[in-house]
């Protein structure tokens, strides 16, 4: 778990993304927080985001 203070708050604010939802920018930037190595979503949405800033995706299950 990590703890979501102001920080990860304001990183989520700036990330950008016109159909970019705001539990989504939180999940990011809580992973950009804790430099997590993979990045795990099904969400088109969420994974051009995710992309965007360089995190390393995966949809386990999918090929």
């Amino acid at each position: 778990m990590l703890h979501m203070d102001r920080s990860v708050f304001r990183e989520a604010g700036l990330l950008t993304g016109a159909s970019l939802r705001s539990l989504d920018a939180l999940h990011i930037a809580a992973a950009l927080q804790a430099s997590a190595n993979e990045f795990i979503t099904y969400d088109p949405r969420q994974q051009a985001a995710a992309e965007a800033v360089g995190l390393r995706l995966r949809a386990p299950g999918r090929s």
